[in-house]
């Protein structure tokens, strides 16, 4: 039986957990998509799609601290960089970019810090109480993939 190669795990890395990743170099993949490879604390090294994450300042030699994701059936951890703008539970100001007025609903479509299109869904009796400014103030409840993702409440102002 052969044996997998790795080197002995000083941390365990689990779902939730912060930790920085070292940026090892940029490849190209067969898929034509190109991936940073991170070394974690332990040494062991993981992809990173870059264009998901384009904005961020994300070069080679650099330590950036990422989230431990999701850990699929395979093993195969998924990270998200630390935003360089966002804090989750914080309050930000998005623009709107367009409106789509669907049964019942408004589709409300908000650019992020990086003009990534974020949509909102309301009804339409509460969008019009709404303080809209060109934009709505939301709360940023999470982020996957670069994206936030977005609450907006009035609870929250």
């Amino acid at each position: 039986m052969t044996q997998p190669i790795s080197k002995e795990a000083k941390i365990k890395l689990e779902i939730g957990m912060w930790l920085d990743f070292m940026v090892i170099s940029k490849v190209i993949l067969q898929d034509g998509k190109e991936y940073l490879i991170l070394e974690d604390p332990n040494g062991l090294r993981h992809f990173l799609e870059a264009g998901l994450f384009a904005g961020y300042p994300l070069t080679v030699g650099k330590k950036i601290n990422c989230k431990v994701d999701h850990i699929n059936c395979t093993g195969r951890i998924f990270l998200e960089p630390q935003h360089p703008h966002y804090i989750i539970g914080k309050r930000y100001f998005f623009p709107i970019r367009s409106l789509i007025e669907e049964e019942g609903c408004i589709l409300a479509i908000l650019d992020d810090c990086f003009k990534n299109a974020i949509e909102m869904e309301f009804l339409k009796e509460d969008f019009r109480y709404l303080e809209k400014e060109n934009g709505l103030i939301c709360i940023v409840r999470g982020i996957k993939k670069g994206i936030p993702e977005l609450d907006y409440s009035i609870n929250y102002l």
